[in-house]
């Protein structure tokens, strides 16, 4: 068994067998990429960055919660959170004011992007069950959206606080989620989202489009496809 986080980072021959021309997507993606707010430069040590992102993300979260938490309480839970799985991290020292100043900031990209997509429901880390060999995984965001229609769309999406462009590894996890997604509801979701709070980009786009793209199928067809395969008991990730 393997999460779908681990998952879209290995077994690369796997990936690329299945969406051939993601890369390509990838790319493309990139260049249309959405300035959604100011990005944020960030002064701190460089060990410093991965918790102060994911400080900047538990402070989102909270205020999503029936318990908002103010930076400090964010940064020790964020600590708490990233200690279990990265030794290349510095949590040694409590959170520094100049430190908290960029740690707002983050938090704020994220507001501001949640205010300029124009959710009517958004849900924070929602846990999807597990298909075959992918134990499940947990998605950044769950959102839906209004339309000009009476059915809003529904999708998910993924925080990537990093000094780069997003790679195929993050459209990899979007596309283990869409997969678990559908696994246990039998239903396609609409649109998948990746947002950078520290460049203040975003990039969105829709589910089927996705999938003819990157592999000339629709969406329903592959989902049930791969997670039939997930779900074969001679299969390895």
């Amino acid at each position: 068994m393997i999460s779908a986080e681990r998952f879209a980072q290995v077994a690369g021959s796997y990936w690329k067998l299945q969406f051939p021309r993601l890369e390509s997507f990838v790319r493309i993606a990139n260049m249309s990429a959405e300035q959604c707010a100011d990005p944020v430069k960030l002064n701190s040590e460089h060990e410093r960055h991965a918790v102060l992102s994911e400080a900047a993300f538990v402070l989102w979260k909270s205020k999503h919660s029936a318990q908002s938490l103010d930076p400090l309480q964010a940064f020790a839970m964020a600590s708490s959170r990233l200690s279990v799985i990265w030794d290349q991290a510095d949590f040694s020292n409590t959170l520094l004011p100049a430190e908290e100043v960029e740690l707002l900031a983050l938090a704020a990209n994220l507001d501001s992007f949640e205010i300029t997509e124009g959710f009517d429901s958004i849900e924070i880390e929602p846990r999807l069950p597990g298909c075959g060999v992918v134990a499940g995984g947990t998605p950044d965001f769950r959102f839906s959206r209004p339309t000009s229609s009476e059915v809003s769309k529904r999708g998910l999406g993924e925080v990537k606080t990093v000094d780069r462009t997003f790679r195929s590894v993050d459209y990899r996890q979007l596309i283990s989620y869409v997969v678990l997604s559908y696994s246990s509801t039998h239903e396609i979701l609409d649109e998948l989202q990746l947002i950078n709070p520290l460049r203040g980009t975003t990039v969105s786009f829709d589910v089927d489009d996705f999938f003819w793209l990157t592999r000339s199928q629709a969406a329903d067809e592959a989902c049930a496809e791969i997670a039939y395969e997930w779900a074969d008991p001679g299969v390895s990730p």
